[in-house]
């Protein structure tokens, strides 16, 4: 959790642990991996698009919209990685 620098009420100066930093730091590099990550694991598993949208419960032109590299919300996001952990050889 963020700190304040100093006890002021009015200001809004955090200071982040590095902890903090390097989660943040890795959680942006999956999600900027999540295109590749996502066809991976969809291939690895032998699945179509439209199969693997079954499993994650999305449709599967989010599944193509992501695996394309298009952004995606993060509730679509925990989805897909929820998903990807749960397969066999994700990280449990």
């Amino acid at each position: 959790m963020p700190t304040r620098e100093h006890d002021c009420d009015h200001c809004r100066h955090w200071t982040f642990s590095a902890a903090e930093v390097s989660g943040a730091e890795s959680l942006a590099a999956t999600l900027d991996a999540l295109p590749e990550i996502t066809r991976a694991a969809r291939e690895r598993r032998g699945l179509s698009v439209r199969a693997a949208g079954d499993e994650i419960g999305i449709s599967f032109s989010t599944v193509s919209r992501c695996e394309n590299g298009h952004p995606v919300d993060a509730e679509v996001a925990a989805k897909i990685l929820r998903w990807i952990s749960k397969q066999p050889g994700g990280d449990q």
